[in-house]
């Protein structure tokens, strides 16, 4: 974590991405309602599912964050990715369902034409969706949080499908009633792919897929930096949500003494925990 402050931002951050879409799903269903633009209704069925969203993304930092116990000593970080998973589908049945509506618009047509209000109401929602994807995603990235990262990302998303209706809405003014319909499409398509590799790091890390190739390599460094002569018995690593958890074994000379190699032990372990970041656990065992 670079910045320390950013420790207990995690909440605040889901909380108000929580009420901001709330807010949101209200003002688009009843703008779009009385505005005449059945896209804008649509996003606001959208900012229900975020909203059911935020509220798993709070459950999920509430429960990750409870430290370690006899029953499970490695703690909960594992939810965050069930977290992230659950954050993937509802967005993918959103998308869906825009897609989908957007097809019965190509076949049927539209002869409605929106109020400005609608107009002005999908630009402040594409300004606030973009100001809660940078919130999510930079307290994500200093906690190491993968719920808080996918949450990010869906309010990435959720500008791309605002941008959407709003090139409808605007399509409409103009008399290019299409437009909409077929930039969801593309979006909806855009945002298939991305939720696939969401719901793929999600799956890696409840597999306990190692740490990536260069904080591996750091570890290394770190041993042969603190005992030249040893050798790496066996190097096994793993995410668990927001900390990692490493297990380390070294062989050192025969002749090294226990005083000596409890020294040696001892030094790599806490250099791993300076040069690696957000590591919950270093076990060490060495072997002469």
């Amino acid at each position: 974590m670079k910045y320390l402050e950013c420790a207990p931002c995690g909440q605040r951050a889901a909380w108000i991405t929580f009420w901001v879409n709330v807010g949101g799903a209200i003002v688009k269903g009843t703008v779009g309602y009385f505005g005449n633009s059945k896209a804008l209704v649509a996003d606001a069925f959208h900012s229900s599912a975020d909203a059911m969203v935020g509220l798993v993304t709070v459950i999920s930092l509430k429960i990750s964050g409870e430290g370690a116990n006899k029953r499970y000593p490695y703690g909960h970080g594992k939810v965050e990715y069930i977290g992230a998973a659950g954050v993937t589908v509802a967005l993918l049945a959103a998308v869906v369902f825009l897609v989908r509506e957007a097809i019965y618009a190509l076949h049927h047509g539209s002869t409605v034409t929106p109020h400005f209000a609608t107009l002005l109401t999908v630009l402040i929602a594409i300004a606030s969706s973009e100001m809660l994807f940078r919130l999510n995603l930079c307290t994500g990235k200093q906690l190491g949080s993968p719920v808080l990262i996918a949450n990010a990302w869906h309010n990435r998303y959720d500008v791309y499908t605002s941008v959407v209706v709003l090139l409808g809405i605007i399509g409409a003014m103009l008399g290019f009633r299409n437009l909409d319909p077929l930039a969801a499409i593309g979006v909806g398509v855009v945002i298939i792919k991305v939720s696939y590799e969401i719901l793929s790091e999600a799956w890696e890390g409840l597999m306990d897929k190692a740490l990536p190739e260069e904080d591996r390599e750091e570890i290394v460094e770190v041993v042969l930096r603190a005992c030249a002569k040893a050798e790496i018995a066996h190097l096994r690593t793993r995410r668990v949500g927001q900390k990692n958890w490493i297990d380390l074994g070294i062989r050192l000379d025969p002749k090294t003494s226990v005083a000596q190699a409890y020294a040696a032990r001892e030094t790599i372990r806490n250099l791993v925990f300076l040069r690696v970041e957000n590591v919950a656990e270093v076990q060490v065992e060495v072997f002469a």
